[in-house]
């Protein structure tokens, strides 16, 4: 009683005894115990899940720490490896991406595959680009003997400088911007200052010119790119059907993404089409052809010039008609005939790797097997009609300055003598 009596009399502040709080609910109380096993499990889950992403968000802040670090050390703030430079943090940022966001959960086996091919072809992309950047388009020194070309394809190249915007630059053994002599096959860049076989163009992401040596990397690279594309548009519709934390922000950022990328590919494929059309018709080179399209441009108008040279009485319709088949014989189509022997689109792929149709042509770390002065096979009923329209350009364009010689000479006179008479009239 004395007990009980303590116990009601108690401040409300004062702390439980002891055996209060010994009590507990029974078992089929309102509150039914938890099941402490599963409680563990569910605590393990998610801690499991918050490491994964800690270690995730370490990874991807180890990696912008050390890219900013080669950045400063390395000085490559320099104009000409910007680009570059952009692309290598680009490429490591989609693929720390697709691996953090796109390729998950890694438990599915699906996801798990496609991973595997993502990884393979991202690092066969890779060496492509650095093949690319490694070995360049064929440079030579001064130091380096002068290339003795096949004599067909000297006279092919001989062509071009017959054009008026070219005639500057008819001697083609030697490089004012180089100091050195250069063969005809080789063409200067002012981006990378230096002269190379066959160049195409000047590819910005690898700083370094796209020519002869190197061409068969660009077309690897321009193709596991476009693997990678086919890969990760499926990856990113896997991701949305088998994980089951998908939220609106992670569409809408894997669907930018992968836009970001279509349109990249898009501006890439128009390159690539030009180049496809050019190596289909035996052009290895796009400043060779595009100087050629020039001199052919110059032959058709020295053919109207023809035609109005007829009423002048310095030209016949028999020159016209000889100049116009000798253009037509150096078309095809809306292409030019290349002086190399190329039939089909196998044979101009044939050309730019250096060796016969085989898996190797899939391998990145190679550059072209053949020599760029001495191709393996002349067409020589080409090389005959690039001779022919050579031949006719020097005829005709001969002609015609000394017709616009005389008939400068005479406009002169009659301008003297008109002015004699005007000063005699006054």
């Amino acid at each position: 009683q004395h007990a009980r009596d303590s116990r009601q009399q108690a401040p409300a502040g004062l702390a439980m005894q002891p055996e209060a709080k010994s009590r507990r609910a029974p078992a089929g109380g309102p509150f039914p115990a938890a099941d402490p096993d599963c409680d563990a499990t569910f605590i393990e889950e998610e801690g499991n899940d918050s490491a994964s992403k800690h270690r995730r968000r370490h990874r991807g802040l180890a990696l912008w720490t050390a890219l900013r670090l080669a950045v400063l050390r390395t000085g490559i703030f320099d104009e000409w490896l910007r680009v570059p430079t952009a692309l290598v943090v680009a490429k490591a940022l989609g693929y720390w991406y697709v691996c953090s966001e796109m390729l998950q959960p890694p438990e599915s086996r699906l996801i798990f595959l496609l991973g595997l091919a993502f990884r393979l072809a991202f690092a066969l992309f890779v060496a492509s680009w650095a093949s690319l950047a490694y070995f360049g388009p064929g440079r030579f020194s001064s130091d380096d003997p002068a290339l003795e070309l096949a004599e067909g394809l000297a006279v092919v190249l001989s062509v071009r400088g017959l054009c008026l915007e070219h005639r500057e630059e008819l001697a083609h053994v030697w490089c004012d911007d180089c100091s050195c002599r250069k063969p005809a096959i080789a063409s200067h860049c002012s981006d990378c200052g230096a002269c190379g076989f066959w160049l195409d163009h000047h590819n910005l992401g690898a700083a370094t010119c796209v020519g002869f040596d190197n061409l068969r990397c660009y077309i690897t690279w321009v193709c596991y790119g476009e693997l990678l594309l086919v890969i990760l548009w499926p990856t990113a519709v896997v991701r949305l059907f088998v994980s089951h934390d998908v939220s609106g922000w992670l569409i809408l950022r894997m669907l930018a993404f992968l836009i970001f990328l279509t349109v990249f590919r898009l501006r890439v494929q128009r390159r690539w089409r030009a180049m496809h059309q050019r190596l289909r018709l035996g052009w290895p080179g796009a400043t060779v052809y595009e100087e050629l399209q020039d001199a052919v441009r110059r032959a058709e108008e020295l053919r109207e010039a023809l035609r109005v040279g007829i009423d002048n009485g310095w030209s016949s319709m028999d020159d016209v008609e000889e100049m116009a088949a000798a253009i037509q014989r150096v078309r095809i189509g809306e292409g030019l005939l290349s002086p190399l022997r190329v039939t089909s689109r196998r044979d101009g792929m044939t050309m730019v790797f250096g060796e016969p149709q085989s898996l190797f042509w899939f391998l990145p770390l190679r550059r072209c097997r053949g020599r760029p002065e001495t191709p393996a096979e002349l067409d020589a009923k080409a090389c005959q009609a690039w001779a022919d329209l050579a031949t006719a350009m020097e005829k005709f364009d001969a002609r015609y300055w000394s017709w616009a010689s005389k008939a400068a000479s005479r406009l002169e006179e009659m301008t003297r003598l008109a002015e004699a008479v005007d000063d005699g009239a006054r």
